[in-house]
């Protein structure tokens, strides 16, 4: 595999995205620090990235944090002072130091380069690099390298890299892997409404008409009926019966009324007197009375079992003969013990 074909591949996306996502925290509190304007260091920032991203397969991972710190620091936005400067409490010191100072400064103390790396990040021998970092210590009151003071500021970024807001760091992924616009949902287009031919609407239209027509004669051979039924001689339909049953209750009702035959006196004299319905009795209970099979129907239900098949009873009105006393006749028991 020749060098060109192995850093194509250690540039695959997901590689390159975990180098980003590892060193935008540094290199967002360096951007910020350096020039002491948010917008500025993340307009900064965001060329950086894409200019890594077009960039990295042609180099090696091996020395991708070189080129990487590299870009940042050779950024236009990184070298010009903000609109209006602005560094955090513990970190006023960096504001007199000169943007070349101020960048060695942060190189060492945010990122952790230490001389030889730092100097071929900016492009200058070691020497150089010592020089700048030296004028960008604190002294103390005699003009002297305070070592109490560089340990403070050191602290105050390391502090201010630790604590980036949540927000910030939505935000830096957004700078590091850019999203695709979101596209507008298309209108919806009116429904084309359907053509239907001429012929086709007639058609229709005459199929509805007689449907219609024929309903019409159908209604008027109905009414015809029924005037015809009202008006025929003769048929007259009973009123319809009142209920005397309280509301709910399951009758029956019947309009027809009821007929009463008279039976001929020589009709009740078959054996058994008629009973004599008393005064004010309702006509069908008399009528009941006088009917000259009523004993018969008395005994309706003997005839239906005799009919069928059923045993004669004993006769059991006369008393019973009692069993003859064995012993008082003189003859003997044999018992099966003998």
């Amino acid at each position: 595999m020749s060098a060109r074909s192995a850093a194509e591949s250690a540039a695959s996306p997901t590689a390159l995205s975990a180098f980003l996502k590892g060193v935008e925290r540094r290199a967002d509190t360096l951007a910020s620090l350096q020039c002491g304007d948010l917008q500025q260091a993340e307009r900064g920032l965001a060329a950086t990235f894409r200019a890594f991203q077009s960039r990295a397969g042609e180099w090696p991972m091996a020395v991708w944090p070189t080129r990487f710190w590299a870009l940042l620091a050779a950024t236009p936005a990184l070298r010009e002072p903000g609109r209006a400067p602005h560094w955090p409490q513990g970190l006023e010191g960096l504001a007199p130091l000169s943007a070349d100072d101020r960048l060695a400064l942060l190189l060492r103390i945010v990122v952790g380069l230490d001389e030889a790396a730092a100097a071929d990040v900016l492009g200058v021998d070691e020497d150089a690099y010592r020089h700048a970092l030296a004028r960008a210590c604190p002294r103390d009151a005699a003009g002297h390298p305070d070592a109490h003071g560089w340990r403070l500021l050191a602290e105050a970024a390391q502090r201010q890299l630790r604590e980036l807001a949540p927000e910030r760091l939505g935000r830096l992924a957004d700078l590091r892997e850019p999203r695709p616009p979101v596209a507008a949902p298309a209108r919806a287009q009116p429904a084309e409404r359907t053509r239907v031919p001429r012929a086709g609407r007639l058609g229709r239209l005459r199929s509805q008409w007689r449907w219609i027509v024929a309903g019409c004669v159908l209604l008027a051979l109905l009414a015809a009926a029924a005037a015809w039924m009202r008006a025929r001689p003769g048929v007259r339909l009973p009123p319809e019966p009142v209920s005397q049953a309280p509301a709910g209750a399951l009758h029956v009702t019947d309009a027809a009324p009821v007929l009463v035959e008279e039976l001929p006196a020589e009709d009740l004299d078959r054996g058994e007197q008629a009973p004599v319905p008393a005064p004010g009795a309702d006509p069908a209970d008399a009528a009941m009375l006088a009917d000259p099979d009523l004993a018969l129907a008395r005994q309706a239900d003997f005839y239906a079992w005799f009919a069928a098949g059923g045993p004669v009873p004993a006769d059991e009105s006369q008393p019973r003969p009692t069993a003859p006393d064995l012993a008082a006749a003189g003859m003997e028991t044999v018992t099966d013990d003998e």
